[in-house]
Parts: structure tokens; sequence; C-alpha cells
């Protein structure tokens, strides 16, 4: 009888802490500094920069596995499907190079700006 008195309530805290919602990602733009700078990213090698652009894309490639809507990353996964790493860091690059004011901001936030502006060109309605 005290073992039940005791797993009864203890069932119920688990079931309530297991049963909250998932987090969802925020409406708007949530600006998280990471790591580096556009400043720090143009003086890196070429090597350094494909490296870099390969795992940016992996870790946008994931958000939905963090609450991103996969409606609002499907712009961003069919548009780079076949792209390499090199033509990733070259569209990074090319913003950066464009835009030598913002060299001070963080770098997941340019590469993500590269990248949609990138996106914007192609797509003259800026439809996602």
């Amino acid at each position: 009888m005290k073992k039940a008195i005791i797993a009864i309530p203890l069932s119920l805290i688990c079931a309530l802490f297991f049963a909250q919602p998932a987090p969802t990602v925020p409406e708007g733009n949530v600006v998280k500094a990471g790591f580096g700078t556009g400043s720090a990213y143009l003086k890196m090698t070429q090597a350094e920069k494909s490296a870099y652009a390969m795992g940016a894309v992996n870790g946008m490639h994931n958000a939905p596995m963090f609450g991103a809507p996969e409606n609002r990353t499907k712009w961003f996964d069919d548009y780079l499907a076949g792209m390499t790493n090199e033509q990733v860091a070259a569209i990074i690059t090319k913003f950066l190079n464009d835009n030598p004011e913002r060299w001070h901001e963080p770098l997941n936030i340019l590469t993500y700006v590269a990248i949609e502006r990138a996106y914007n060109k192609g797509h003259s309605s800026g439809e996602r």
C-alpha cells in the first residue's frame, strides 16, 4: 500500500512533465549569436570556408528536429539541393564582400541572410 501511495503521485508528476508540448520556433526573427563573425570567416582558408558552409547547411537542414515548421524551411532545402559546400561558401563570401558594413555581425545570421538573398534573387517574387 505504501508503495502505491508513492508510485501514484510520482507517476502523475512524470506524466505531466512528459506531456508538455514540444517547443516551437517563435514567429519573427530570433537572433542568437553563434560562433564567429563575418570578418573571421573572410580570414579563413578556402578549405575552412567550405567546411564551415557544410556544417552550417547541415545544421540548418536539421532545424525541424528542433521544432522549426518544415513548411518554413522547405525553400531552404529545395534551393540548396544538389549544391556543393564550395558553392554555398561562394554565396557566403560574395555576400560578405558586397556588405563590409556587416562583417562584425554573427556569422550564423550572415550565412542565413546570404543564402536567403541568393534565393530571392533567383525567385523574383521572393515566394517560398
